[in-house]
């Protein structure tokens, strides 16, 4: 199933360079805007650079905002298997391909799980991480990851299921009922449309699938707790997956934290509350920004 950009080609688009390197034996990319010190951004698991526009519109101004599809994702090359260490990995390789020795590094959803493991694995690399709904599981009541995990190891290997789990999950009408009852405060079909879609069409059924069996087996935690590098957590007031609340009972260990809930959004924040998101961000990193 192909999505056409120019069905929903909109003013913010012409202001970034879309663009890939050759990144070990695949081809990455990426979309980039604006000049200043470099904040790379990391999707999430149904989506891919095009879903970071709106909070990327405004911290361009300010910021070199590089938009990267993970391996697997988007028009990045795919690869035999995914874990959070290879996509990890593939992050590295591409920050060197670009020059980039450190950057501040921003992640959203399962984008987050990515983020952490990269910063267990190259703190070096990582001025400043910012995980914006990330999900913790010590104490979750929410047995969404428990039955995602079990399901994902179940289907693993099946070609035929995977290929029907791959199209569901790039219908609209999946995505509009998955953000009504599940990512959204309130429903905005036009935001769904804009950002939520290009992203999932363009999603290997493999990463899908194998992505979901570690996010939903991971914990966030072990990989950020006690780290030195100062991380921000910002989460929508109502999100359903993970909150602020249970975000600090699972991060007691020492670490330089910095929290932030947002109002009137859930778990999708960065399209509901662009604004509000970038305000933080800039806060966090010690500056003023224009908006």
């Amino acid at each position: 199933m192909n999505y056409n950009y120019n069905k929903l080609m909109i003013a913010e688009l012409k202001h970034y360079k879309e663009k890939k390197v050759r990144v070990g034996n695949i081809e990455i990319n990426y979309a980039e805007a604006g000049k200043g010190k470099p904040m790379v951004f990391i999707h999430g698991w149904t989506n891919n650079w095009w879903g970071w526009i709106p909070l990327a519109e405004i911290l361009k101004t300010k910021y070199r905002v590089i938009l990267m599809d993970l391996p697997g994702y988007g028009e990045s090359g795919q690869l035999k298997r995914y874990s959070l260490k290879i996509e990890a990995k593939y992050i590295k390789l591409f920050l060197e391909k670009l020059k980039i020795d450190k950057a501040t590094i921003v992640g959203h959803s399962m984008g987050t799980y990515v983020v952490s493991r990269f910063l267990s694995l190259y703190p070096e690399k990582i001025n400043k991480a910012i995980l914006i709904g990330t999900v913790f599981r010590k104490g979750n009541k929410n047995m969404r990851l428990k039955i995602t995990r079990k399901f994902f190891e179940t289907v693993n290997g099946h070609n035929k299921i995977e290929s029907l789990i791959k199209n569901i999950i790039d219908r609209k009408f999946y995505a509009y009922w998955v953000s009504k009852y599940v990512n959204m405060y309130k429903f905005d079909k036009n935001l769904v449309d804009k950002y939520g879609m290009v992203g999932r069409l363009k999603t290997s059924k493999e990463v899908y699938v194998d992505m979901g069996i570690e996010i939903s087996g991971s914990d966030n935690d072990q990989y950020i707790a006690g780290s030195k590098v100062p991380i921000l957590l910002i989460y929508g007031e109502k999100d359903k997956l993970c909150g602020l609340e249970q975000a600090k009972k699972c991060l007691k260990e020492k670490g330089d934290f910095q929290f932030v809930d947002i109002k009137e959004a859930g778990h999708t924040v960065t399209v509901e509350k662009p604004k509000e998101v970038a305000e933080a961000i800039e806060e966090f990193l010690g500056g003023i920004l224009t908006v």
